[in-house]
C-alpha cells in the first residue's frame, strides 16, 4: 500500500457538487490557490510525497485551453498535471487518476477523455473503460500516440516499485513513515 495525496488541484470549490455525479470547478485566484492549496502540494512533494491523485476539478483562473468547451478537470489537462504538477510545482513521481468511471470524468467522454489522461502526464488510469485499451493500441499502431509518454510512465512507476521494494518482494523500512507528512501538513496549516 503506498499513501497518495490527493485530489489535486483540490482548493476552493462547490461543495454542493459530488466529482462521482458531475466534474467540480475550482475558480479559486491563482494567486490565492498557490499562497494556500498549492503551497501545501509544494511543501508535501519537497517533502516527498511519493504519488498525487488527480481529481476531476479544474483550475479556471490557470487554464487557458478548453476541451469541447470546458475547462478540463485535472484528470485529462496537460497544463493541470504536466506544466503546473510536474513542471512548477516539481513532482517527479507517480500521478494516478481518480476513478474514471465517476460522473465527473465525463460520461461518453469517457474513452476519448481517457487517452487525453494518459497524455496529461497521469501514469496510472484507475478503472478506464476496457475500449480504452483497443483504442490506444490502435493509435499506437498507427503512430497517432507518443510512445514517449507510456516510457515515461512505466519508468516512474517501475522507479516507485523498486522504491518500495515491490518488484523484489521484500519490505523496504523508511525513514520518513507515513505519520510524517501528516504531522507536516499539519505545520503547514498552522502557518
Amino acid at each position: 500500500i503506498i499513501s497518495t495525496l490527493k485530489h489535486y488541484p483540490g482548493g476552493n470549490v462547490d461543495n454542493l457538487v459530488d466529482a462521482h455525479l458531475a466534474p467540480r470547478d475550482n475558480d479559486m485566484p491563482f494567486e490565492k490557490w498557490m499562497a494556500t492549496t498549492g503551497k501545501v502540494y509544494k511543501e508535501l512533494i519537497e517533502a516527498g510525497v511519493p504519488t498525487v491523485m488527480t481529481g476531476h476539478t479544474n483550475l479556471t483562473d490557470y487554464q487557458t485551453q478548453q476541451v469541447d468547451g470546458i475547462w478540463p478537470a485535472a484528470t485529462f489537462s496537460k497544463e493541470l498535471v504536466t506544466k503546473l504538477l510536474r513542471e512548477e510545482l516539481g513532482f517527479k513521481g507517480v500521478v494516478v487518476t481518480d476513478a474514471l468511471t465517476m460522473g465527473g470524468f465525463g460520461g461518453e467522454a469517457g474513452i476519448e477523455r481517457t487517452i487525453m489522461s494518459l497524455e496529461a502526464g497521469n501514469d496510472m488510469l484507475l478503472w478506464p473503460d476496457l475500449r480504452y485499451f483497443d483504442e490506444l493500441e490502435k493509435r499506437i499502431l498507427e503512430g497517432k500516440f507518443d510512445e514517449k509518454i507510456l516510457d515515461a510512465a512505466v519508468e516512474r512507476i517501475w522507479k516507485l516499485k523498486e522504491e518500495y521494494g515491490i518488484i523484489e518482494g521484500k519490505q523496504v523500512k523508511f525513514e520518513k513513515e507515513d505519520s510524517y507528512f501528516i504531522e507536516a501538513a499539519k505545520e503547514i496549516n498552522k502557518k
